[in-house]
């Protein structure tokens, strides 16, 4: 068998989207298993529409889901458009395209006449018929664009490596245009030329091009090259049924987003990995490596996937309470500098991780479970103030200079200090806990009642319990 090539082509008209990147996930690791190559092409041909912007995005993308390629320079379509060209001309010379000078007008009314006489839209061929019945008119200086000549009858089947076979009628088949009349190269000529010339022998994709498979693999037969291997994936759904899109409601699609919101790559992988593929077993969590090692092109399913963000939540926990200290200190301290907040020392720092890490869904949660620490005063929650600080200001100055006064902030001291204050007062633990907790932090949620002082010190402490006494 020969080397395995695979490639990952995403268009930079937007940024880099969840279903692309298990598209190249997939392709990678099928790259990877059989030990061989992984391309990254950028199919920016569309320059009014594509931004170095999205293009960045892309590459940071996938460094950041560590799906490294193996050209040394992604390759750009724009770069290319003159062997787009060249190729063009050789089917004209073999009269596999022809010029079509129908104007945008007269394609209207062609389209219209077929809708209303309820026939598929597709091109009816006029400029070809022209060509093969001998037609001489001048036409030099008319605007045209250049259309493949494909088959009129027969089928084109597409032995599709997740569907099975999968036939289209040839006579349904618009020949399709593949040069503009401003002389640029449309995509089903540039991937069938590029995929070519990249030596690529599987790919796989979405669902949404299947359509234009056979389109290419009448292209491939013009060239007289050999296609590569096709798997088309079923798309990603969000929980409510609807496709995943550009411009989808319900779930936030864009990769660099789950990166911003402080998600683990390795959580994104498995999450990923899992939309749509399985395996026998009931693992769910791998290392690349491992899943280099037991992915397979048979374990992706035929159904659409479910993207339930639960599940990539629950995902995220693990790896974050699996990570050691040392290795989030710089996505914790990333965090910070991008809120504009100043990053403590280094013990203080760990300490902040520490007491955070297994109480969280993300990074950024970590962080902003710790914001007591960097807003000084506190912003306090007023519905927490209401609940927990309203009418006890006479129990909040009673308790806070017995608490000031413990010899330590730890856990037993603060909790045998909450225990006695309850019984007195006879009142319930977690009423003085909470009055405790928003006079230093001014919100009722965030790491145990001891780890908060601490982290604050007793000046600060001292400072937050003046603070509240004047909203109590």
């Amino acid at each position: 068998m020969s080397e395995v090539r695979t490639r990952f082509a995403p268009s930079p008209t937007g940024y880099l989207h969840i279903g692309g990147a298990r598209t190249a996930l997939f392709s990678w690791l099928y790259a990877r298993k059989m030990g061989g190559k992984f391309f990254l092409r950028i199919e920016d041909t569309d320059k009014a529409r594509s931004t170095d912007e999205n293009t960045r995005l892309i590459y940071e993308g996938m460094k950041w889901l560590g799906l490294n390629w193996d050209n040394e320079k992604p390759i750009l379509q724009s770069d290319r458009t003159e062997i787009y060209r060249e190729h063009v001309q050789k089917l004209l010379a073999e009269g596999k395209a022809y010029k079509c000078y129908c104007t945008p007008e007269e394609l209207e009314a062609k389209r219209k006449a077929a809708l209303e006489a309820k026939k598929p839209q597709r091109y009816d061929r006029t400029c070809r018929r022209r060509a093969q019945n001998g037609d001489t008119t001048d036409r030099r200086g008319q605007p045209f664009v250049v259309r493949a000549a494909f088959d009129e009858t027969g089928a084109t089947v597409v032995d599709d490596l997740i569907k099975g076979p999968v036939a289209f009628q040839n006579e349904e088949l618009s020949d399709e245009v593949i040069l503009r009349a401003d002389g640029g190269p449309l995509y089903n000529l540039c991937v069938v030329v590029d995929d070519h010339e990249m030596g690529i022998t599987h790919v796989l994709r979405g669902d949404d091009h299947l359509n234009n498979t056979p389109k290419q693999l009448q292209l491939y037969k013009a060239f007289g090259y050999a296609p590569p291997k096709f798997g088309h994936m079923p798309l990603i759904f969000d929980m409510q049924g609807k496709k995943v899109s550009k411009r989808s409601g319900t779930v936030v699609a864009e990769v660099h987003r789950y990166q911003e919101m402080g998600y683990l790559p390795e959580a994104m992988i498995n999450f990923l990995a899992r939309l749509g593929w399985s395996l026998d077993d009931t693992r769910e969590d791998f290392t690349l490596d491992e899943l280099i090692q037991v992915f397979s092109i048979e374990g992706i399913g035929k159904a659409p996937a479910k993207f339930d963000i639960k599940r990539l939540v629950d995902y995220d926990k693990k790896y974050l309470a699996k990570r050691s200290v040392e290795s989030l200190v710089p996505l914790v301290t990333g965090v910070i500098e991008r809120k504009g907040w100043k990053v403590p020392d280094r013990a203080t720092l760990e300490r902040m991780i520490a007491v955070t890490q297994t109480r969280s869904e993300t990074v950024v949660h970590m962080v902003e479970q710790c914001a007591f620490w960097f807003v000084d005063p506190p912003a306090f929650d007023e519905k927490a103030v209401e609940k927990n600080l309203k009418g006890k200001g006479a129990l909040l100055d009673e308790a806070s200079p017995q608490f000031l006064a413990l010899p330590s902030f730890d856990k037993l001291t603060v909790d045998d200090f909450v225990t006695k204050t309850a019984d007195a007062k006879q009142l319930k633990k977690k009423e003085i806990g909470q009055l405790l907790r928003v006079a230093l932090t001014g919100v009722e949620q965030g790491p145990p009642l001891e780890d908060i002082a601490a982290l604050l010190g007793k000046d600060r402490v001292a400072r937050r319990f003046a603070e509240a006494k004047s909203r109590a």
